[in-house]
């Protein structure tokens, strides 16, 4: 396909995957910044295996990657500084991965 690019990345250069505002948009946040592509998040979540956790509707979570979480805010803060947020329903299970 015409400006169809392929990328490989080992599962530990990545931080998490956020859906975007658009339609079956996702953004991998990695070590080396931000890129958008077209996915599904069930198929990375069935594809990654048990190193990554659905911790929010909007995120996906590569748990060997956290730095720390904040439980009063529900927030996690990755090991490239950045963060994002985990829902009550994900917070039991996060917390025995971490």
């Amino acid at each position: 396909m015409k400006g169809e690019k392929r990328l490989t990345l080992q599962q530990d250069e990545i931080m998490f995957f956020e859906t975007t505002g658009r339609t079956h948009r996702i953004a991998l946040h990695g070590r080396c910044g931000r890129m958008d592509f077209i996915g599904s998040m069930r198929k990375l979540e069935e594809a990654l295996g048990s190193r990554f956790l659905r911790v929010h509707r909007a995120y996906l979570v590569n748990t060997e990657q956290i730095l720390e979480l904040d439980l009063k805010h529900r927030e996690i803060r990755m090991q490239n500084g950045e963060t994002c947020f985990f829902s009550r329903n994900a917070k039991g299970e996060l917390l025995n991965r971490v």
